[in-house]
């Protein structure tokens, strides 16, 4: 029975050797600094990733939170807790994260559905659909102003979704400030309908084994780059 369960732990750490590894840092104490720069190429904005603590399984599966810091210096601290099982991310809380931090102001915005995922065994031509609802709930005072509004006749529809896919196009060597990576390229295209307005977005991210993103550029309607973020230090 002990050589049985020598050899089953064998396997195991072979498997885990063997396995790519995810697009997610797993160091505590790990920092990624990053900067956003405007359609001109001039710095806007910037941000900190803090890998403030993992629970880690084995190397294929934890749970780490990172903290998101913003070089504006009002916007507060935003722990986000990054997902991985089996080797793929979860992107719940980082899209989560990502609403909280937007102009929500008069309601607190959550979402809900199926998330994309990111397999760290990923190859050129995978996609992965996500569809997502939006969960709004309105503050006092919004309720306040929607009971006024009904009172009147006219109603505000607080629902909405967000549809969309991710496809890997390419593997590429991808350099910015904090150095050179190999990446995968992936193109996002998301929809998101609310409050009776659809609103469009393309995007392409670059990601590598064992950082996560490392570049990303948002895209106009007509395919323009209107704003890029990219990793300046890790």
């Amino acid at each position: 029975m002990k050589r049985l369960f020598l050899l089953f732990s064998f396997a195991l750490a072979v498997a885990s050797a063997n396995a790519a590894e995810p697009f997610a840092m797993s160091t505590e104490g790990t920092v990624a600094k990053y900067r956003i720069l405007n359609d001109k190429g001039r710095e806007k904005d910037s941000y900190t990733v803090t890998v403030q603590k993992v629970e880690k399984v084995d190397p294929q599966n934890f749970v780490a939170t990172h903290i998101y810091s913003f070089g504006d210096r009002v916007t507060p601290d935003v722990p986000v807790k990054m997902v991985v099982v089996d080797g793929a991310i979860d992107l719940r809380e980082t899209m989560n994260a990502i609403i909280t931090r937007s102009d929500t102001a008069g309601m607190n915005v959550s979402l809900d559905g199926y998330f994309p995922r990111i397999p760290a065994d990923v190859k050129v031509g995978d996609h992965f659909d996500f569809a997502v609802k939006i969960v709004v709930t309105p503050t006092q005072e919004l309720r306040e102003a929607m009971a006024a509004m009904a009172a009147m006749g006219q109603k505000l529809d607080l629902s909405g979704s967000m549809t969309g896919s991710w496809r890997v196009v390419a593997n590429e060597s991808v350099t910015v400030p904090a150095g050179t990576f190999q990446c995968i390229k992936i193109e996002n295209r998301a929809t998101t309908s609310m409050m009776g307005a659809s609103n469009t977005m393309h995007s392409v991210s670059w990601y590598a084994h064992g950082v996560g993103m490392v570049k990303e550029q948002t895209l106009d309607g007509h395919d323009n780059v209107a704003e890029t973020t990219e990793l300046t230090d890790i």
